[in-house]
């Protein structure tokens, strides 16, 4: 179900759209159960997903922020409402019963935190941080560093569903908080509201203030206690029905404050009304992340870094546990639903655990996309299994996941990397404070086998810093293959530092075998160490027992020493293209022999992707990208067809195996606030002033954007422009069939990336509104589109006409269409003949010489005779023979004389009837004296001359055949000769020269 929609900006040409689908940075924030307890609301970035608590799937999706959401509060009377604050200034209102958006309240500042009080309706607090600048303003101190002071406050609003127009909040633009809470100078971390109070703290500070406006705030403070590091505050909690605050600390400590609206005692009595009495509790032995109380009160829920919930009895201290529940992952937060009976975990993994109170198992577990931070794959972020045809991202530390970015839900998991998931001491938070090395593993690439559903070989490439003697990180080549009885991959071969340098690149290819007639499955791999390799899976003896075959290296090659950045292999698996420094060496993968090289005119740059194009392509060609451009090299002629400038460092390319286009990214920079000065600006080097250039520069430049492009081989004019905040990580071309849901809304989406929030998006061309669909287009419409002249050198060249009249369109349409049909009657226009002459489909400069399309040409133009058509030759060359020899070249014949001729042809041998060209010379005398029959109103000569037409237009000139002397051309002795030839045999004019 996608979840957002974005507009493209003004610079892509035609409309693009942006539709999340799935993925972003997890939310902290706790749980809101909504729907009577059968829902609950969990924030990723900037949506809010509403999920059933019974099965863990989503019902509906919540967008309409456009920042990270920073807190969810449930509606105090209206268990179907919900409300959001986002740093985009807003708080809305939410339906969670049908999606939609009630209200939206704005403000000047982003909110940073929100709260409620149930027994207050309708007033909410709003934590809020502002940004002062307090450097001078003068021109003379514009060199020096901008000094900004933050201040944060939380007010109180009242937030009403309902206006009349007699309230004075109506009509401003920004509601008026009705008091400042809370004032400080360093943001706050954890704000919480109920009981008549309100609670806020800091890292080090607790304050707390009762629901009343002459409520002074009361600063609660910590033990006094030695620490080698004073211990942070990470979360709080008040409690429903009395003044008790609750607070979790670094150090694995609970602190309750009874009575923190009183005055603070150092000798605690919590049975004292009177006064505020301090209680420690510890049982973690690292950082409480999460706090709650159930509604009655009666108990506190607490975990932290060892993925186990504790409940505490808040009147005896009593303790149960609920281990194990985030798989050795963090607890976030804690989320109690009203009933009581259900606790909602947000782990550290990326996912969100309902847990029963009563027997203390989880009931629901949904598991989101886990890439975020440096938790990418190298290359590209988003691989595809052919397999299951789900993408595979780098999803926990050292696993991969399988995850199906249209359903959003996750599908698999792999554990390449098998790590100690014991918490350690280390006092940090995440899954990063897992013991030791094992915190710094890895997959840094995935490659698939590409048989489709048939795909059986995985290729892994996983990193463990720190694990060799000399510090290096331990680099480990691993080959899985899937096992259809448990559906999972398991390891086969594992086979360590397969390179020498940082492998770049891995692709399977499936190579023909001559011998087997099979296809032999390769991997190869490329690396900075200026080599690439070929990995097989070895032929075992058949006379050995028990041995498995295990993946070798077949063969390595290098060019020139360059480092290698990439490979591709064409879809037939003939050629090999490997991009080495700035060139393209293309190889034979058979047999490992090189056999050219394609380079570019800026070779100083290096080429960092490449690809070859689609099937669909009408030409071969190949696909490379280097720091700042794109160029599509013609494999026919081995030289660069066109280049593009990116405008900004490229970083990802993807080919559409179905349709041929292509789509590239570059990471472009605002330059409108550099000066000119700035722009010759060298940023290499290593001396202190060039960093600190280039610092200023970066400064200067901003936030950078991500230019997507897509792109035809035949063409650089790219067919549509997307521009992405941030980084993209990874893009990839997703099946048609994937986005029945998007074809609705006229797009063209198939373009998959992961967008700087670690947000898997959709992107393509839009179909402007008012566009008529296709099948709609009326007959006219249709016949204008069909007269209009298609894309031509002299066109591309000059343009197309400025105007043209659809009246005479039309009519040249219905010319061109009666010409056509009349063409193909003939046999010279139509699919046959379109399909002969496809060699001539091509541009011009690419086509082959004149002489060597001659014969081509005319062997598609030129029908070849049969056996039937040959013999009515012959047939038609014997009666002129037999005629010669009977009449002595008489230039008048009849019909008797004509039909005498073909009773006799029967004895006329065959092998001495054909004529040199002079023999036509005989059909012209038939012809004259076929026409003087005609006017002398003979009805032989007009049926004679039918019979003789259709003979002689079947009938061409007839080659030289061998005859029984076995020399060409030449009559064998006792061959009667023809009237032409016996007098030029005696060199006296013909009877038929003679009449002329």
């Amino acid at each position: 179900m996608p979840r957002s929609t974005k507009a493209g900006t003004k610079e892509t040409e035609p409309c693009t759209s942006s539709t999340v689908l799935c993925g972003g940075v997890p939310s902290s924030l706790r749980v809101v159960f909504v729907g009577g307890g059968k829902l609950f609301c969990a924030a990723t970035a900037s949506t809010v997903n509403v999920m059933s608590v019974e099965n863990g799937m989503r019902v509906h999706a919540l967008v309409g922020h456009g920042g990270e959401i920073t807190g969810m509060v449930a509606h105090p009377s209206n268990e179907f409402l919900i409300y959001s604050a986002s740093l985009d200034s807003t708080v809305k209102l939410w339906d969670v019963s049908d999606g939609s958006l009630i209200k939206t309240w704005t403000f000047k500042e982003p909110v940073t935190l929100i709260a409620s009080d149930p027994s207050t309706p309708e007033a909410f607090y709003l934590a809020f941080t502002s940004v002062a600048d307090t450097s001078n303003s003068t021109p003379a101190a514009s060199t020096t560093p901008k000094k900004k002071d933050s201040r944060a406050t939380v007010e109180k609003f009242l937030l009403k569903l309902l206006e009349t127009e007699d309230d004075e909040h109506s009509k401003l633009r920004y509601p008026r908080p009705l008091e400042i809470i809370f004032s400080n100078r360093m943001p706050f971390k954890a704000l919480h509201a109920s009981a008549g109070l309100v609670a806020v703290c800091t890292d080090q500070k607790i304050w707390v203030k009762g629901a009343g406006i002459d409520d002074e705030p009361k600063r609660l403070n910590l033990p006094n206690k030695q620490y080698a590091t004073p211990p942070k505050i990470m979360t709080l909690a008040c409690h429903p029905t009395t003044a008790l605050v609750s607070a979790g600390l670094s150090s694995g400590e609970i602190l309750m404050f009874h009575n923190s609206l009183h005055e603070y005692s150092l000798t605690p009595s919590i049975q004292s009304h009177h006064q505020t009495a301090l209680q420690i509790l510890h049982w973690h032995a690292n950082p409480v992340t999460a706090l709650s109380f159930s509604n009655d009160g009666t108990t506190l829920f607490s975990g932290g870094l060892e993925s186990v919930i504790v409940l505490w009895q808040v009147e005896t201290l009593k303790r149960r546990f609920i281990p194990r529940i985030g798989n050795g992952s963090p607890l976030l937060s804690l989320g109690v639903s009203p009933d009581d009976r259900f606790v909602g975990v947000v782990c550290g993994d990326a996912s969100v655990r309902i847990v029963g109170v009563a027997d203390l198992a989880v009931k629901t577990s949904v598991v989101g996309l886990k890439s975020k931070g440096k938790r990418v794959l190298n290359g590209n972020a988003l691989v595809k299994d052919p397999r299951s045809g789900m993408m595979v991202v780098a999803g926990s530390s050292g696993c991969l996941q399988f995850y199906d970015v249209w359903g959003d839900v996750n599908v698999m998991e792999v554990e390449a990397v098998a790590q100690n998931r014991i918490v350690g001491s280390t006092g940090g938070s995440g899954e990063d404070s897992v013991v030791g090395e094992d915190a710094l593993a890895a997959v840094k690439l995935v490659a698939f086998e590409r048989e489709g559903k048939q795909s059986r070989w995985m290729a892994t490439l996983d990193e463990r810093a720190g694990m060799t003697v000399g510090g290096e990180p331990e680099v480990s080549l691993k080959f899985w293959m899937w096992d259809d009885v448990n559906q999972v991959y398991s390891v086969y071969t594992r086979v360590t530092s397969p390179h020498d340098g940082e492998v770049t690149s891995m692709h399977f290819v499936a190579l023909p075998n001559e011998e087997t007639g099979k296809k032999t499955t390769v991997l190869i791999t490329t690396s900075l160490d200026a080599r690439f390799k070929m990995w097989e899976l070895a032929a075992v003896d058949s006379s050995a027992r028990d041995v498995e075959p295990n993946w070798v290296q077949r063969s390595q090659g290098f060019y020139r020493d360059a480092p290698i950045y990439d490979a591709a292999t064409s879809a037939d698996a003939s050629m090999l293209a490997i991009a080495a420094g700035s060139v393209i060496s293309l190889w034979d993968p058979a047999t490992n022999i090189m056999c050219a090289t394609l380079c570019h005119p800026h070779s100083e740059e290096h080429v960092l992707k490449v690809a070859f194009s689609g099937s669909e392509s009408d030409v071969p060609c190949l696909i490379g990208i280097t720091a700042s451009r794109c160029y599509v090299w013609n494999l026919l002629t081995g030289s660069v067809w066109w280049s593009v400038d990116l405008g900004g460092v490229g970083n990802g390319l993807s080919v559409d195996s179905e349709t041929g286009r292509f789509v590239v990214s570059a990471m472009v920079h605002d330059q409108k606030d550099v000066g000119a000065e700035d722009s010759g600006v060298e940023l290499d080097g290593t001396s202190s002033s060039k960093k600190k250039t280039k610092k200023v520069l970066a400064q200067k430049l901003g936030t950078p954007n991500t230019r997507i492009l897509e792109f035809h081989p035949s063409s650089p004019l790219p067919t549509w422009i997307h521009v992405a905040p941030g980084k993209v990580h990874g893009l990839s071309y997703a099946p048609s069939e994937h986005a029945p849901s998007l074809r609705a809304k006229h797009t063209s989406a198939r373009v998959l990336i992961m967008s700087s929030t670690f947000e898997i998006e959709v992107v393509g061309a839009v179909t402007p509104k008012g566009t008529v669909p296709s099948t709609e287009i009326s007959s006219k419409q249709a016949a204008v589109t069909a007269a209009t002249p298609s894309q031509s050198l002299f066109s591309g060249i000059y343009g197309a006409e400025a105007f043209q009249d659809p009246t005479a369109t039309i009519q040249k349409a219905a010319e061109s269409a009666k010409r056509d049909s009349t063409l193909q009657s003939a046999g010279i226009l139509g699919s046959e003949m379109n399909q002969r002459l496809s060699f001539m489909d091509t541009a011009s400069h690419l086509m082959l010489a004149p002489v060597k399309l001659a014969l081509p040409f005319f062997d598609a133009i030129l029908k070849k005779r049969d056996s039937e058509q040959e013999s009515l030759d012959r047939t038609a060359w014997d009666l002129s023979a037999s005629y010669e020899s009977a009449n002595g070249g008489a230039d008048q014949m009849d019909e008797d004389t004509v039909v005498q001729g073909n009773e006799k042809r029967e004895h006329i041998s065959t092998e001495a009837t054909f004529k040199d060209v002079e023999g036509l010379e005989f059909l012209g005398d038939v012809f004259k004296g076929m026409m003087a029959r005609k006017d002398s109103g003979s009805a032989n000569g007009g049926a004679m001359q039918a019979k003789l037409l259709t003979i002689t237009k079947s009938t061409p000139v007839p080659p030289s055949t061998p005859t029984a002397n076995g020399v060409q051309g030449k009559k064998p002795s006792g061959t009667p000769s023809s009237a032409s030839a016996s007098a030029k045999k005696s060199g006296k004019p013909s009877a038929k020269k003679k009449s002329a």
